[in-house]
């Protein structure tokens, strides 16, 4: 005859009561009834299908190719960004810095929205430094990020019921013989009265010269990141919108 409470107490002995890895169990086994000791089992047996050699392949060349067959993808990824602008006006939308200046200040925007009292200047210089972009450019980020925390939309997001910044997603783009997973990240989300909104922020220079086009250019990829939104979190989406950091402007878009 062996009992449960016999492991607990072995743990006690090899270790001490901070240590033990059975203490968690220790007040569950009072009172546990004894179990019979099973005695002697046979080993399991193993049935044995054997292979003849038509199972196998003819030739390396033959393995090679069912191998490639095995590896082909059963679904194609595509990103919700390239998706959303194949559908836009075209536009040549290039910053005067580049692609690195637009991750920079959103990296920016993240962390002041995480923790308001982060110290942004360390955190530009090293975030700059970075994406390979001038230490110059550390006035001109900062003054930018400071005219956005000060927008309307940033003390609604501020002072709404949850927020969420640059929140990855993932659904279902289309369904069949090729399904598509769409993913992609969007920059601010908070719910307000209930109902989500939707931002996405926009750091191109050509907004100062360009706004209207810019909106027709991007409309159709925030209206692709609230129908998925709406699609993930099955919730209420009352609004959506392009901020435009270079002119420090908030564009609702219409459906």
């Amino acid at each position: 005859m062996f009992t449960s409470q016999l492991i607990c107490k072995l743990g006690f002995l090899l270790a001490d009561e901070s240590t033990n890895p059975w203490k968690f169990f220790a007040g569950h086994l009072e009172g546990c009834t004894d179990l019979e000791y099973p005695g002697h089992l046979p080993a399991p047996h193993y049935e044995q299908i054997p292979s003849g050699k038509s199972e196998l392949p003819d030739s390396p060349g033959d393995l090679a190719g069912a191998w490639s067959v095995v590896r082909e993808p059963g679904y194609r990824i595509v990103q919700a960004r390239q998706v959303a602008l194949e559908s836009g006006i075209g536009f040549a939308a290039t910053g005067e810095h580049g692609t690195e200046w637009g991750s920079a200040i959103h990296r920016l925007l993240q962390a002041k929205m995480e923790n308001p009292d982060a110290d942004l200047q360390h955190m530009a210089r090293w975030i700059l430094g970075e994406e390979e972009l001038a230490a110059e450019l550390e006035t001109q980020a900062l003054a930018l990020v400071d005219s956005v925390t000060n927008s309307e939309i940033w003390r609604r997001a501020s002072s709404s019921e949850k927020c969420l910044v640059e929140v990855p997603f993932q659904v279902l783009h289309k369904a069949g013989d090729n399904p598509e997973i769409m993913r992609g990240v969007i920059d601010l989300a908070f719910r307000e009265s209930g109902a989500w909104v939707i931002v996405d922020y926009k750091t191109d220079e050509a907004a100062r010269t360009s706004l209207e086009r810019l909106v027709d250019h991007y409309a159709p990829q925030v209206n692709l990141y609230a129908e998925a939104w709406r699609e993930a979190v099955g919730e209420e989406v009352k609004e959506k919108g392009l901020y435009f950091t270079a002119v420090n402007h908030y564009k609702i878009i219409q459906e």
